[in-house]
């Protein structure tokens, strides 16, 4: 999903797509409010488009609590890495950044802030299990993006701040299960980071709820028997 332009290029894209789709039974999108945006693009009905939560591939979900280690943020697509660091800037706490070239560029490492490139999924999921908690920054976009990020970290008991996007918020209820910023709003988000590393109470909440939220509609089991069902319910 992209932004819409005046441009002939993006006109005949969008009829390509329209064509291609216009004979398929169901779409399963990961966010609610792709139903309506998918269906505008498609010009398609949206009876034809099913929400349903996406799944993480943890195994099995458990609390692996570390409440005094460093900050994970870490994704490939849609990052706002940016506002972390102005967020970040001079704070008591560690944080550490994960990323690509692309959404990392610019970035570099200060004496509270570690950046990584590129590292292997092994080891991102080694310093995920291990850090105190997650934060996803992401860039306004009508694209849901941060999902994978987000549910590994509370299937693995890890709160999570995450910004208020397409991609977050059929996922998070803030102060739930997670914690919710308005985009590119560093305050917000430095004063989220603060909240949270000093309520420990805080955190064990979001972190019992994030995994029960988890259990009960993100694993791959929940989620391929929803398919199923809806697979069911065309034939």
């Amino acid at each position: 999903m992209d932004e819409e332009t005046p441009t002939i290029r993006w006109r005949a894209k969008r009829a390509i797509q329209r064509r291609i789709f216009s004979s398929v039974d169901m779409i399963i999108v990961s966010s609610s409010e792709e139903v309506e945006r998918y269906s505008k693009r498609l010009n398609l009905p949206k009876g034809k488009f099913r929400f349903i939560h996406f799944h993480t591939d943890i195994v099995e979900p458990n609390i692996k609590y570390f409440p005094n280690s460093y900050i994970l943020s870490a994704g490939h697509t849609g990052r706002d890495f940016h506002t972390l660091l102005e967020a970040a800037r001079d704070l008591p706490y560690r944080f550490l950044i994960i990323g690509n070239h692309e959404n990392a560029k610019g970035l570099t490492s200060s004496n509270n802030i570690d950046v990584m490139i590129n590292i292997p999924r092994k080891d991102y999921l080694e310093y995920l299990e291990n850090c105190s908690f997650v934060v996803v920054p992401l860039k306004t976009s009508l694209r849901s993006t941060g999902q994978v990020v987000l549910l590994e970290a509370m299937a693995l008991g890890k709160p999570v701040i995450a910004t208020d996007m397409v991609g977050t918020r059929d996922y998070i209820r803030s102060g739930y299960n997670g914690i919710l910023v308005p985009p590119s709003d560093s305050i917000s988000l430095r004063n989220a980071i603060c909240n949270l590393c000093e309520d420990t109470f805080l955190q064990r909440t979001l972190a019992k709820n994030g995994v029960s939220f988890i259990e009960k509609n993100c694993t791959f089991d929940a989620y391929a028997g929803k398919i199923l069902g809806t697979v069911d319910s065309i034939l």
